[in-house]
């Protein structure tokens, strides 16, 4: 399975946030109970995802000791290169690959605070350190 078919939908990174946030081993059961009030998702629906979910590598599952019908599900993938793979599909798929555009048009498109700027600022000159061969101390 190539990179593109591994990056989750937006309904499978809602169910991948919450095993992110609350660790592993978490029923079908509690995941929707987490997402009671913030989707419209059955309780099959969100089966048929973590099937996905797990078919696309991204989740393993463990049968409970007690019931075998019960599955444990445990992040396969770390959300930060989850992130990673996500941004460059959008880039690549929205922006034709060009990051700079991409990075452009998210500067432009919203008001930064100081902080924000100081930290964009700070990132530039890492990359801009690590291009040209340099350490840039932190």
């Amino acid at each position: 399975m190539n990179q593109e078919q591994r990056i989750p939908s937006e309904s499978e990174w809602q169910i991948m946030e919450i095993i992110w946030q609350e660790g592993d081993g978490i029923t079908s059961a509690e995941i929707l109970q987490k997402l009671k009030g913030h989707t419209d998702m059955t309780e099959r629906t969100i089966r048929v995802l973590l099937s996905r979910l797990c078919g696309k590598g991204l989740l393993t599952s463990i049968p409970d000791e007690k019931d075998s019908r019960v599955l444990h599900y445990h992040a396969a993938c770390d959300r930060d290169l989850c992130i990673m793979e996500k941004s460059r599909s959008f880039i690549k798929s929205y922006f034709g690959g060009d990051q700079v555009s991409a990075i452009a048009s998210f500067i432009s498109s919203e008001k930064l605070s100081e902080e924000e700027i100081r930290m964009l600022e700070e990132l530039l000159n890492e990359k801009s350190g690590h291009a040209n061969g340099k350490e840039v101390k932190k």
